[in-house]
């Protein structure tokens, strides 16, 4: 098992947080990780303007990362869309820093459906330390 940290940008727009049920799982050259639940104890997390930082271990056979796939679950009737600006997953290993510029709404439909949203790039961004300022968030 691996490392990583994956964190979720939600701009500072009205109505772009959500308090909708997340999972993600990261996207490689060789498959996929297995699915993680995107959630902080004893935080209200994805709130409009937010940085959240997961930290989570995949078994990590997926090869070199090319995106991450979200699966977003309607949690209430009010607010039930999410503007997500941008992900970042960290390899803390090797503290290579992936950007996955995203900048569009995830609309759930309904209480039992998931919708899925793919940030995915033949060549996502790798940022390293001094270009992204790296902070101890990422690293653990």
């Amino acid at each position: 098992m691996a490392k990583y940290t994956i964190m979720l940008q939600t701009p500072r727009k009205p109505k772009a947080g959500t308090n909708a049920d997340v999972e993600a799982r990261i996207l490689g050259t060789h498959g996929a990780s297995a699915w993680r639940v995107l959630d902080l104890p004893n935080v209200d997390d994805r709130e409009q303007g937010s940085q959240d930082y997961y930290r989570l271990e995949f078994d990590d056979s997926f090869g070199d990362i090319t995106g991450l796939e979200l699966r977003v679950k309607k949690a209430d009737e009010v607010g039930p869309e999410w503007l997500l600006e941008t992900a970042y997953i960290c390899r803390v290993s090797s503290r290579q820093l992936y950007k996955l510029p995203y900048n569009q709404w995830i609309n759930p439909t309904s209480h039992t459906n998931w919708v899925y949203a793919r940030l995915t790039s033949l060549q996502p961004e790798v940022l390293n330390e001094s270009a992204f300022g790296v902070t101890n968030q990422f690293l653990w």
